[in-house]
């Protein structure tokens, strides 16, 4: 048995075309008093479940009186957009900005944000993925040093 079913995108909700079911025979619980679609067929036609944030790269760089942060993603399908968090202790982050995610991108993107207020110290720097679902993904951690070369035996001198 066969049949054909139209296939919206979850995103849009626009119709992408036509994919053809094919029920196998004893795939359904009895032809004689009806169709009825097992749990198994109708599960395996629910949307997929969005991946993880995944990075090719995230850097922390120092620009005029400020930090730079980019990163780019492996892919970013069902991403609505990154929440950028900073932390003085790498315990208590606050999220201090947010990108915009390309919810189709299915090939490499780039991305910047730019912490015009950085702290004066060492600084953690953290990602989230916020996926179209609501779900948050966590991401890699990077270290920002606002002074290199100065210990803490200097600093406890003044």
């Amino acid at each position: 048995m066969f049949s054909f079913i139209d296939l919206y995108s979850p995103v849009s909700g626009n119709k992408l075309g036509k994919i053809l079911l094919v029920v196998l025979a004893g795939a359904l619980q009895s032809c004689a008093s009806g169709y009825k679609q097992p749990q198994a067929i109708s599960n395996s036609l629910r949307t997929p479940e969005v991946a993880p944030m995944e990075l090719n790269r995230f850097s922390v760089a120092p620009a005029a009186k400020a930090v730079e942060l980019q990163w780019e993603t492996v892919a970013e399908l069902g991403c609505a957009y990154f929440i950028v968090e900073r932390s003085p202790d790498n315990i208590s982050f606050t999220a201090i900005g947010q990108v915009p995610g390309d919810d189709m991108a299915i090939a490499p993107t780039t991305h910047e944000f730019t912490d015009r207020q950085p702290l004066a110290s060492m600084t953690y720097y953290r990602l989230r993925q916020v996926d179209l679902n609501g779900v948050v993904h966590a991401g890699p951690t990077r270290t920002y040093d606002a002074q290199p070369g100065v210990s803490w035996k200097q600093l406890a001198r003044f």
